[in-house]
């Protein structure tokens, strides 16, 4: 999901539907013992593709809506990986980095 459909987003959210590939790092909400289970990557070997993407000032609070999937035929051939630098603190702090826009 995209929150805010400002032109910046929409810019971004444009430039997903290029048709090129994406790995994508996520927070799961179970983490595991120690939180040592808490970030999957996804797309690892074969990469994700936008699949749909919708935006309406009807629906969802006017946020954009998209979904990534491996291409037919491309699909992964083993399960998500568990991202894990050090510890929990470590990797949190190097996910927030990454995903911290700043302007």
């Amino acid at each position: 999901m995209i929150f805010s459909p400002s032109l910046a987003n929409k810019t971004q959210a444009d430039n997903l539907s290029k048709g090129a590939k994406y790995v994508v790092v996520v927070e799961q909400t179970w983490k595991g013992a120690d939180n040592e289970d808490a970030f999957e990557i996804l797309g690892y070997n074969s990469g994700l593709e936008l699949v749909t993407m919708t935006n309406s000032s009807k629906e969802n609070d006017n946020m954009i809506m998209f979904e990534l999937a491996s291409a037919d035929g491309f699909e992964e051939s083993t399960m998500p990986k568990t991202l894990l630098d050090e510890d929990y603190v470590t990797t949190k702090t190097v996910f927030n980095n990454f995903t911290t826009v700043t302007p």
